[in-house]
Parts: structure tokens; sequence; C-alpha cells
């Protein structure tokens, strides 16, 4: 029945290959199931190789982690996973070290009629990534990199193949800045932090807001990195109005003079993409640079939200967005506000910050009924020290600070194992037997 219910589209795996055979034979692959997709070759294994080649045999009770991926369209690279926005290799060592296994595999490499997954881990030896056949996950991180390549049919597809394994999946999907603002202004703990923000409509309603808030943000509903990103604010006392803008790849800054300009500069640069409109937050500065503080938010081993850890965004020099691909730089939270509070202020502020992206965590989850396991947040810190969400990313780009990802990874893990212990498909539950087993050695 679920065959007939997730019926593949075209380009979606079928049954019929070497790899659909492989159960039965104990004969490796003969091709990745993804080199015609993604225009690279992989390492065959071979029956000879124990390490890659399937078996026959099966132990039961570890459980695998699968990590969702898919190779977006143009790629170029040589890697047969595509682009990693986390590292998939430190995560390997991280879930053998918690007992657990694991696989990461795109749309192509699932085969429903043995319950198997070819995919890749990284060999230390070979010091590469090889492919290895393996049951169907227990559980499965979603690391689709793209917006656009997540939409896709085939990815979209297999993704519903997997939920209606009843398999967990967890940052099953990007989220958008404005449901992300709607979500949250339901939540009464998450309300107070949200800047007064609005869709940005056909009528260009920025003069009206910026005679009411004298500074606005324009962003991308579907933006990332800062790109897009517009900040305007009122002249002062000459008329007319300034604005410092980070538009396809190129700053811009600069004065204008009418209402009607102001007007064709956004219709220029907004070009009928959905855009939100931001009352902008008079952050704190840090030598002169406005600051943000990037902090990531996960669920442990108990499923319950926790800070992860937090660090500092300065904005480059004459620019607004502090994100590093637009020229910001990165520096501890501490350092970047401790010249605007007290040691007492600086503690509450900190204090303030993890609770809001707790908060945040629980409110996504509660409003949106699925299952998030992180999130990174942009928090903004007033010079009253009162906190700001501004942005709320369900698939988070690795930090850069080294304690972070180090503890990052190990949330990952024991949220994955949570779910494996915590979920109707856990062992013994009834899930069918393929599902739960794992090769030797």
């Amino acid at each position: 029945m679920m065959r007939e219910i997730l019926s593949p589209p075209a380009g979606a795996p079928t049954d019929t290959g070497p790899e659909a055979r492989t159960a039965a034979t104990g004969a490796a692959p003969d091709a990745a199931p993804d080199a015609a997709h993604a225009g690279n070759s992989a390492e065959t294994p071979t029956a000879m190789d124990s390490a890659y080649a399937p078996r026959a045999a099966y132990n039961r009770g570890t459980p695998w982690l699968g990590v969702f991926t898919a190779i977006p369209r143009g790629w170029r690279g040589s890697s047969p996973i595509g682009p990693q926005t986390v590292s998939y290799r430190a995560l390997q060592r991280a879930a053998r070290r918690a007992g657990m296994r694991l696989v990461v595999f795109t749309p192509e490499g699932l085969r429903p009629a043995t319950r198997q997954v070819v995919g890749f881990r990284w060999s230390r030896r070979r010091q590469q990534w090889v492919r290895l056949v393996a049951p169907l996950p227990h559980v499965v991180y979603n690391r689709v990199p793209r917006r656009e390549t997540e939409a896709e049919a085939h990815v979209q597809w297999a993704m519903r193949y997997l939920q209606g394994r009843g398999i967990p999946m967890f940052n099953p999907r990007f989220l958008d800045k404005w449901e992300v603002y709607r979500v949250l202004s339901r939540h009464p703990q998450c309300r107070p932090h949200l800047p007064p923000t609005v869709l940005l409509d056909d009528d260009l309603n920025v003069a009206e807001a910026l005679d009411a808030w004298r500074e606005v943000v324009l962003k991308p509903v579907a933006g990332s990195l800062g790109r897009g990103v517009i900040f305007i604010s009122v002249a002062g006392r000459e008329p007319g109005y300034r604005f410092n803008a980070h538009v396809g790849r190129r700053h811009i800054k600069g004065t204008l003079r009418t209402v009607a300009e102001l007007r064709r500069f956004i219709r220029r640069h907004v070009r009928r993409r959905p855009y939100l409109m931001q009352q902008a937050v008079d952050r704190v500065r840090y030598h002169g640079r406005p600051v943000d503080i990037r902090a990531l938010v996960q669920r442990n081993s108990h499923g319950e939200w926790v800070l992860t850890g937090m660090g500092a965004r300065v904005a480059g020099a004459g620019r607004v967005v502090t994100h590093v691909p637009q020229g910001g730089s990165r520096t501890s939270v501490d350092q970047a506000l401790a010249p605007s509070f007290t040691p007492a202020e600086l503690a509450a502020v900190k204090e303030l910050a993890a609770q809001t992206g707790i908060q945040a965590g629980r409110a996504l989850v509660h409003g949106t009924g699925e299952l998030f396991g992180e999130l990174s947040l942009d928090l903004a810190v007033d010079r009253q020290g009162r906190v700001w969400i501004l942005e709320c990313n369900a698939k988070p780009f690795q930090f850069d600070e080294p304690r972070i990802r180090r503890v990052a990874r190990r949330h990952l893990v024991q949220f994955a194992h949570y779910l494996v212990t915590n979920s109707p498909g856990r062992p013994g539950s009834g899930r069918p037997a393929a599902v739960m087993e794992e090769p030797e050695g």
C-alpha cells in the first residue's frame, strides 16, 4: 500500500537495479545511485571489502542515524554527497561515540523494495566517502542544503516516503521569515521580543513606516546570509532618506531625496519578490559598529530545548549587516557587549538571550506542529539591554566557534537517540524487522 500511496515521480529511485538485488545476493551495487544526477563517479565496493559490502547477516539493536541531503542542480563539486553546511565526518565520529551508526544519503539512494538506503560514510583508511548499503535509518536529520533543492519533486517524494514509514525526520524543512514572525507573535513569551514587522505590500508603504519608525529593515522572506537586506532611515535634518544595502554581490549606500526616489529604489531592488519590513533595532555597538548575537538552541537527550552556545558578529566598516560573508567579523559575546554594560547587566543580557532562544524553539515546534531539533537565531541587543529576535533558521550553518561545534554535534546525536527510544518506530514497537537491522562489522 505504501508504494501505491507514495508513487515516486519521474527520476525517483526504482527497485529493479542492482542495489535492489543486494540483500539476496550479497553482491555490491555496480554504481552510485546519484552518479548521474551529481555528475560524479563513486568508488564501487566489492563483496571482498567487508567495510563497504552489504551482508546478509545483521545485528539488532544499534540504531542508525541517517543524514538526508540532496545535490543542488548545477553543483560542480566533487563530493558524492553534495555541499556540506555542517561536517558530516565529525557528526559520524560523534554518532559512533554515542553507539549509533551514521549514513549520509540522497533521494536517489532510497530502495523501498528492500527497505534499504545506498548511502555513504567517511572511511578513515581511504580518506574519502565510500558507499555502503544500510537499512532504513531509525531517525533522519534533514540537511538538504538549499531551499529550491528541497522543493524539487524527487526530494519531496523521498521525504514523504521516509515519514510515511514512521521514521522521525527532524528539521523537516526551511522556514521563511514571515512564517517565523507569525508563529512567534502568537507565543506570549516570544511576542515581547519581536520588532514590529509587516509584509511589504504593493503600495510600497515604506515612507509611512519611516514616518513612524524612523528606520526600517527590508528583508527577503526567503533570504539568507544577509543577501538582499536593505536598511533605510530618515536622513535627519536634511530632507530625504539614507540607505545601506547588500543587493546581489554588492554593498551600496547613499541618499534618496524624495519619496518618489525612495519608491523607485525599492522597486528596482525588491523586484516583486516577497519582502518583509521591520522596525530597525537601535543595536549596541562595538568600536562604533552594530553587533548581533548568533545563538544556537537544540534539543538534548531528554528532548528539552537548551542553549548550545552564542557568538557575536560585528558589522564591517560602513555596513550594518553583521554576516561574515557580507564583511562582518566574529568575536565573543562578552567582548562585544562588555563596553555597553556592567558585569551584572551583561550576565542578565546573556541569560535573557539564552531564554529567548529556548522559548523560540518551543514556540516554533508548538506553532508549526513539526519536529525541529535545532535552530539558530539572530538576536539584537539594544542600548537598554532588551533582546530582540531578528531571524530564526531551521537549517543552521556550522558555527565558527569550535566549542559550539563540539557541543552541537553531541546534542544532535543525543536528540536523535531520544527520538529512537521515544517514537512509535522504536525497537519492539511493531516497526518492520528489516528497518531495525544493522550490518555486522
